[in-house]
């Protein structure tokens, strides 16, 4: 497609005839499943040609459905497994656990 007129030229490949000049003409190229392509040329020659390869996009993740998860139960975290043990330190220094 020819993007200054936003014209359909044709299926790859394919010959497509521009006037000389020296004004570059920007062509996109377009496919299901791949991102587009913008290409400029600037047709000094008769022979000029233009070559792009395009690039596959990602697969785009399905959407989740709230039947695939159930939720799950939310638990109160707020509060310790275990009660603390009184500490009775007077002297700064750790009792050691053999448990």
């Amino acid at each position: 497609m020819r993007k200054d007129s936003n014209v359909d030229i044709g299926t790859t490949p394919f010959d497509h005839t521009v006037p000389a000049g020296k004004s570059p003409i920007e062509f996109v190229f377009r496919k299901p499943g791949f991102d587009d392509k913008t290409l400029s040329l600037v047709p000094e020659t008769p022979t000029a040609a233009l070559s792009a390869t395009l690039l596959a996009r990602a697969p785009q993740p399905e959407p989740r459905t709230a039947a695939a998860r159930p939720p799950r139960p939310r638990t109160a975290t707020t509060r310790p497994k275990h009660p603390p043990r009184p500490v009775n330190d007077e002297d700064g220094v750790l009792e050691p656990s053999f448990r």
